[in-house]
């Protein structure tokens, strides 16, 4: 018992300086954080590039999949101008919950121009029944994270979507 008096009271000095020290040099302890969220700051920027070129040279990660926003700038540009009309006269951008996954519908004047599937859970179940799918399309895939699904038989859109992001592959389907 002797020994544990004299441990708690170096235990209690020991905070009670190290406390003072902190409190004596916050100039010096800002500086130190300072410097180590810039080299946080800078590994995390050199990882992420790093990450994307790999990623594009490989093809396909949360990095240079197309956004929905990329999907349909690229269906706009490769649409006719009928088309093009419509969807600058009336477009939604309709969020579907069904039983195999969310995903989002670009409709024109009630019409749907395309799915957006993403996710890894939404690719696997949705997948097998698109790829199977006894309509001719040609579809955008970027396996195991997103597909996007054009109505009928717009062959133009999915190379197109394909071209534009340097990623994914092109499925050609005929039934």
């Amino acid at each position: 018992m002797k020994l544990s008096a004299p441990l708690a009271a170096l235990a209690l000095a020991t905070i009670v300086l190290a406390g003072c020290s902190s409190s004596g040099s916050d100039a010096a302890g800002t500086t130190k954080a300072t410097d180590a969220e810039q080299t946080t700051t800078t590994v995390a920027d050199t990882t992420t590039t790093e990450a994307e070129t790999t990623t594009t040279e490989g093809g396909g990660s949360d990095e240079t999949i197309p956004s929905y926003e990329d999907a349909k700038r690229v269906y706009l540009a490769q649409a006719d101008d009928t088309t093009k009309a419509k969807c600058d006269e009336d477009s939604e951008d309709h969020d579907v919950v069904v039983s195999s996954g969310t995903y989002t519908r670009f409709l024109c004047s009630g019409v749907e121009r395309f799915e957006y599937i993403e996710g890894a859970e939404n690719y696997e179940k949705n997948w097998p029944t698109i790829s199977t799918e006894e309509v001719y399309r040609s579809v955008f895939q970027v396996p195991d994270e997103l597909i996007v699904v054009p109505s009928g038989s717009n062959e133009d859109f999915a190379p197109a979507l394909a071209d534009d992001c340097g990623c994914g592959e092109v499925v050609d389907q005929q039934g």
